[in-house]
Order: C-alpha cells, then sequence, then structure tokens
C-alpha cells in the first residue's frame, strides 16, 4: 500500500513540476486568448492543470510537454467560446440542473420527449467518458447517482474545487456532445456502452432506473478486492485510483456500495437523484 501512496505522490509531484516550470508561458498564452483578461486566464489555466495532474499521463511518453499543454488550453478555451456563443436568452441547458430528476421536473410536458433524449444521450457520453477521464465519473455520481459535491470528493479522493472543475469540465463537454456526439473525437466508443434507445417516452421515474441501468450495464473489468478498496481509502491518505478503476467503482453497483460503506456514506438503495438538492448543490453545481 506504501509503496502504491508513494508511487501516485511520485506521479503527481512530476506533474506538478512539469506544469510549474511551463505556468509562466502557459499564462502568456492563456492571457492571449482572452484577450488580457487575467481572471478568466487564471481560471483557463487551473482546468489546464486540474486536467493535466489528475490524468497522470506518462510524462515519459510526451514528447513534448509545452505542446500538450497548449492543445489541452486551446481546447478547454475552444469549448468554452463555443459555449459562450449561444443565446443568452436560451433557456438553460439540460445538463446545468443538479441532476436527471431535476431536469424532468422542470420539463415542459410539450418537451418531454426532447428532454429524456437527451437525457440518454448524456448518460452515454458519462459512461463512454468515464473510461478515459475522471470527470465522466465525477458526473455519473453527481448527476446521475445523486451524491452532493462533498460526497463525490470523498469517492473520487479529490478536493472540493477539484471535483467542481471537473464537473463543469464534463458538463461543457456533455454540451459538446449533445450537438454533435462526432465533436468529441477523443472519446473512445466501447460495444458494451450501446447507443441510447430512442423514439419512446416513458414515467419519470422508470427513466432514472433505466439510466443507472444503462450505467450499470456499462460497467467493466472485475471487482476490486477489499486490499485494493482500503488502498484506496485510508482515513488520513489520499491514493487516487487511476481512470479506469473509478471508471468500475461508479458503474458497478457492488463495488460503489464497497466504498459507500467504507467512507460511511449512503448506500444506493437509500439515494434519489433530488437529493442533490440542497445546500452548496445548487444547479450551478
Amino acid at each position: 500500500m506504501s509503496s502504491k501512496l508513494a508511487l501516485s505522490e511520485e506521479i503527481f509531484k512530476s506533474h506538478e513540476s512539469a506544469f510549474i516550470e511551463h505556468y509562466e508561458w502557459l499564462m502568456r498564452w492563456s492571457l492571449h486568448l482572452n484577450n488580457q483578461d487575467r481572471a478568466r486566464a487564471e481560471d483557463l489555466v487551473q482546468q489546464v492543470f486540474t486536467q493535466f495532474a489528475i490524468a497522470q499521463t506518462d510524462l515519459s511518453a510526451v514528447q513534448n510537454i509545452p505542446a500538450y499543454l497548449y492543445t489541452t488550453l486551446r481546447n478547454i478555451h475552444v469549448s468554452e467560446v463555443r459555449l459562450a456563443g449561444r443565446s443568452h436568452n436560451q433557456t438553460q441547458s439540460i445538463v446545468d440542473f443538479s441532476g436527471a430528476e431535476a431536469a424532468l421536473e422542470a420539463t415542459d410536458p410539450y418537451t418531454i420527449f426532447h428532454t429524456q433524449d437527451q437525457l440518454r444521450r448524456i448518460c452515454q457520453y458519462a459512461c463512454l467518458r468515464k473510461q478515459s477521464s475522471r470527470s465522466g465519473s465525477v458526473l455519473i455520481l453527481r448527476y446521475f447517482h445523486g451524491y452532493h459535491i462533498s460526497e463525490v470528493a470523498e469517492v473520487v479522493r479529490g478536493t472540493f474545487p477539484a471535483v467542481r472543475q471537473q464537473l463543469t469540465f464534463a458538463r461543457n463537454e456533455a454540451r459538446l456532445f449533445l450537438e454533435d456526439p462526432a465533436a468529441l473525437k477523443f472519446i473512445q466508443h466501447f460495444p458494451d456502452v450501446p447507443s441510447p434507445s430512442t423514439n419512446r417516452v416513458c414515467s419519470a421515474d422508470r427513466l432514472v432506473v433505466e439510466l443507472r441501468e444503462a450505467i450499470f450495464a456499462s460497467c467493466q473489468g472485475d471487482c476490486l478486492g477489499a486490499d485494493t478498496l482500503r488502498s484506496f481509502y485510508v482515513e488520513g491518505l489520499i491514493a487516487a485510483a487511476d481512470n479506469s478503476t473509478l471508471a468500475h467503482i461508479v458503474s458497478c453497483p457492488i463495488c460503489l456500495d464497497e466504498v459507500n460503506a467504507r467512507l460511511g456514506l449512503p448506500l444506493l438503495a437509500e439515494r434519489h437523484p433530488a437529493d442533490t438538492l440542497g445546500p452548496n448543490n445548487d444547479c450551478r453545481d
């Protein structure tokens, strides 16, 4: 266990050092992209660091770190520009709601078909994205399983601000996925993640169950043993799981409830998407 912790810490420190080394250079580019708006430039660079550190990319395989960081910076900036280009008068995006059920409850009866179709596609995005990014797993926990932000942070072994950043990142990508699934070329399609059912409407309760079943059906890999789970969830220590392991946890009802039990969190059977509402858990989270 100590070797795993040491390795995880070593990887984080190497990424942190690489990022700090190129920080000033990256800030100059960010200021240029944001028309010298320092607040927005700093926020953009922070998003780059969050994605860079959490991804734990093998730096030895990255031939040009500045180019890698710049590409990440530009991709996030382009996503934000595209989203900002939408009309300010447009109604709230379905992915901006705190949870799937909250989106359903706020839906006009005449647009229920469109809403349910979008929720199925958001679920498909999250199931595909979780294999390569923690943001997909964060979105599943928050949006479909009904975890509070603080609970998500406990499960993914991250900080509250980092989880908020990942959730924002996932929602931005989900919006693009709704507009054009092919736009996110980096998302790999897996045979275990089928396309969502369309051309049908069901009750809100039934749809929530359907979405969770789709998430469970997308689970890949074997269940984690007690020793593995214990290595990730040791009080006072942070040992973040890799993307594929975390993706398994959030989509496996057995492993997720094992984690819930270890952390003293409500089990899945005790949860409801409406539970996402509450202090510090409004639709902006």
